[in-house]
């Protein structure tokens, strides 16, 4: 089978495509501790990549996936995620 060759499409200007690198806070699970045996648990190192479809002072909100993205009036979003910009250690803008 031939294969198609694949053409990057540009993005909406008012789209960018990011990578999110984050800390989320961890759960040792749903299980009783016996404290005095339990040595603790850092964060966990997140990484998010998606377009940006929201951003304020206090968070930035990507969307894995897009439909109709050239288009404000159809577009349509999935796999949303909502991040404290507080819990943010590093952002890459992938493509604008």
């Amino acid at each position: 089978m031939a294969s198609k060759k694949l053409r990057r499409s540009s993005l909406s200007p008012d789209l960018k495509l990011v990578s999110v690198t984050w800390l989320d806070s961890a759960s040792p699970g749903d299980k009783w501790l016996q404290l005095s045996e339990w040595a603790g648990m850092g964060s966990l190192k997140c990484i998010s990549v998606g377009f940006v479809i929201r951003e304020t002072d206090e968070y930035i909100t990507l969307a894995a996936h897009l439909a109709y993205p050239d288009d404000p009036q159809l577009r349509q979003a999935t796999g949303i995620m909502t991040i404290p910009l507080r819990a943010v250690v590093s952002r890459v803008v992938i493509s604008s």
